[in-house]
């Protein structure tokens, strides 16, 4: 039963999660350095084997770490290669952080889970705000709003999401919504075999980073912008219009019109 219990995880978790290179929480840690940021109590809501955790351990030894990772297998290894760092590891998905813990984080970073997946976190899902039970039907939109959430007001979120959570029109009411009660720091678009190597595959994603701001009064132009799609007469490629004010940020090239399994 439990060998069968660990092979469901796995395959539940295969069109979710792709582990992430050791140089991009490298250069995002470089960058918290740069702004002599120093986060003492961090979440990590989608662990994976923790390398945002150990590249953190190298700059930041003392921090606090509260992880989630819902795949058992993963889970339990990611428990033994830390059980003597006195961190807080769950072997389950972020929707079971206590409602406790929301507002007390200084940073969430993760390359989260992308998809259209549904979530059931009875505070989103059994709201009464139709808003956050629209958002729990959405893996991706789900853990940008509730990284949100879970960080004290001035504190960081720093997510790999997929592309299309930036590319896809019906999205501009989520990212609207979160930057109701967030600034935009920056965002990149990350080059599309950025995963190539450590998961064999190529999928399409962005870093955004964004700061909690309980005294928010509107959207800046760059927010703004990060809510319209839209693509040139007659051809087959999306653009979002923050990247196409600030070419400098894309690492990757165009991407056609549509959506993978990913969302």
């Amino acid at each position: 039963m439990e060998y069968k219990r660990y092979v469901t995880s796995m395959k539940q978790s295969v069109l979710t999660a792709f582990y992430t290179p050791k140089e991009i929480p490298e250069t995002i840690w470089s960058v918290f350095g740069e702004m002599k940021l120093r986060p003492q109590k961090v979440l990590e809501p989608s662990a994976g084997m923790g390398v945002f955790i150990d590249t953190m351990r190298t700059v930041n030894p003392d921090a606090e770490v509260t992880a989630f990772e819902k795949d058992k297998l993963t889970g339990l290894l990611l428990s033994k290669l830390h059980a003597n760092e006195g961190m807080t590891i769950h072997v389950e998905g972020f929707e079971h952080i206590q409602p406790s813990e929301l507002g007390k984080f200084d940073l969430a970073i993760s390359n989260i889970p992308f998809g259209d997946t549904k979530v059931y976190d009875p505070v989103y899902s059994d709201s009464k705000s139709l808003f956050h039970r629209v958002i729990s039907k959405s893996i991706h939109g789900y853990f940008m709003q509730k990284g949100v959430d879970s960080v004290r007001d001035g504190g960081m979120v720093a997510f790999i999401t997929t592309r299309n959570y930036l590319d896809r029109e019906q999205n501009s009411i989520r990212i609207n919504h979160l930057f109701q009660q967030a600034d935009l720091v920056t965002a990149f678009r990350l080059p599309d075999n950025l995963f190539k190597e450590s998961a064999n595959t190529e999928a399409g994603s962005d870093l955004i980073i964004i700061q909690k701001n309980y005294a928010k009064q509107g959207l800046t132009e760059d927010e703004e912008r990060l809510k319209r799609v839209y693509s040139a007469e007659d051809e087959n490629i999306v653009r979002n219009d923050y990247f196409e004010h600030h070419p400098e940020n894309v690492l990757a090239t165009s991407i056609l019109r549509g959506h993978d399994q990913y969302g």
